[in-house]
């Protein structure tokens, strides 16, 4: 996963979009983003609670 410039996100996508578009740059397949926000879920457990919440 890649966290953009300045740590900013896109405040119009939800927590879990903005995470899917960081792995996007690395073209892992779904099985592999899956393992990746687990990976993440795992570091920082209340993003799974939060993920379908807006962003910004």
């Amino acid at each position: 996963m890649q966290v953009l410039d300045g740590r900013h996100c896109f405040a119009h996508l939800t927590i879990e979009e903005n995470l899917h578009t960081g792995a996007f740059v690395r073209k892992p397949s779904a099985k592999q983003i899956e393992q990746l926000l687990e990976k993440i879920y795992h570091y920082f457990p209340r993003l799974r609670k939060l993920r379908k919440n807006q962003a910004g």
